[in-house]
């Protein structure tokens, strides 16, 4: 073997460590960059996730008068195709639009040993209500706010 030989084989092998070094940052920048992907994806999830619960938030609050209630959206969006189903309180209303900060009287007459004591709240986020349908259910209270604090 000549030194021609020696120098061509050291050279070979320098490359090929060179090569395998390469390939081991890749991978280790590959997966790095996959971990960041997938926290990336899971925070702005998340965050989607607030924007779209805050969008249509409907509350329910008791009024003066023992069956009077008033229905707020205090989201930031309005609500459409939004239907009330009160249950045994009453008559169930639909609204076509529902608008942010508005809110919208409802009477509730309380029945004696009724057990269920929530309303359900069903909207669209779309005027057109092609999206997919939301619901809350929510507790009614039947103490307004003035005598709940004494």
């Amino acid at each position: 073997m000549s030194a021609m030989d020696v120098a061509a084989l050291t050279v070979s092998i320098f490359a090929v460590c060179l090569s395998g070094v390469s390939l081991w940052v890749a991978i280790v920048r590959t997966k790095a960059a996959v971990r960041a992907a997938d926290a990336a994806e899971e925070a702005t999830g998340y965050k989607r996730t607030e924007v779209e619960r805050n969008r249509v938030r409907f509350e329910l609050e008791p009024l003066s008068s023992q069956d009077q209630h008033a229905l707020w959206n205090k989201g930031t969006d309005s609500a459409y195709g939004v239907y009330v189903d009160v249950g045994r309180f009453g008559g169930d209303v639909s609204y076509d639009e529902f608008p942010s900060g508005h809110p919208e009287r409802l009477h509730l007459s309380p029945l004696f040993g009724q057990e269920d004591r929530h309303i359900t709240v069903t909207w669209y986020h779309t005027p057109d209500c092609s999206d997919v349908k939301r619901e809350r259910k929510i507790l009614v209270d039947w103490q307004p706010p003035a005598e709940r604090q004494q």
